[in-house]
């Protein structure tokens, strides 16, 4: 792997900062399924064959470039409140050194998301109440197969002695149940679905 990075962080007012970054990575003799062997099928009383026959071996016949920004904005529009905004931008192409009618990526490229948004809100409600939110925007897998989503979670910290924290906590409040991983290379297709949930948390300090 060979990779440039370049970055840089300063202020846009005294109680606002940002951090900047630009990567470049490339990646080479990545993981394939290779296909070794193919032929026709056949059980041992027919004369036509009833399907194919494929041998596969692990090959490392793909290579990719990654490369992206990052941007990160933090500050406090007032005493009680501080908020943190952040974009990134990803593009990764895969490519594979053999015809692809031989090989498969074990990784899809096209499941990463190209752009996502990050917004955190916290806000001093009283000295020991403390309310967050966190908002989070994902664009859809540029192979399909995955929609955009945004997702929220909400959480309300109390802490009545220096040492304890009880809060209450809610996750992915915007959908009963958002898809946030897909994979179409290989059957059956699989994904991940994140359901709405909410519990309740004790920290101790020692």
């Amino acid at each position: 792997m060979s990779k440039v990075e370049r970055g840089g962080r300063g202020k846009l007012a005294p109680d606002w900062s940002f951090d900047i970054a630009a990567f470049y990575n490339r990646y080479r003799n990545l993981a394939t399924n290779n296909v070794v062997e193919a032929g026709p099928l056949y059980s041992s009383n027919a004369v036509q064959p009833i399907g194919l026959r494929i041998a596969v071996e692990i090959g490392n016949a793909a290579q990719a470039e990654r490369k992206g920004v990052e941007l990160l904005v933090r500050g406090s529009p007032a005493p009680w409140w501080q908020l943190e905004a952040s974009y990134s931008f990803l593009d990764l192409d895969q490519t594979l050194t053999i015809p692809p009618a031989l090989a498969t990526p074990l990784i899809d490229a096209g499941l990463s998301a190209r752009h996502q948004v990050r917004l955190r809100n916290t806000f001093e409600v009283t000295p020991d109440l403390q309310l967050s939110s966190f908002a989070h925007h994902v664009s859809a897998a540029p192979a399909g197969g995955r929609e955009a989503y945004t997702k929220l979670d909400m959480r309300l910290t109390w802490s009545p002695m220096p040492n304890l924290e009880i809060a209450a906590v809610g996750a992915d409040l915007l959908k009963r149940r958002q898809i946030e991983f897909r994979q179409n290379i290989y059957a059956p297709v699989a994904q991940l679905a994140v359901p709405r949930r909410g519990y309740v948390e004790a920290r101790v300090r020692f």
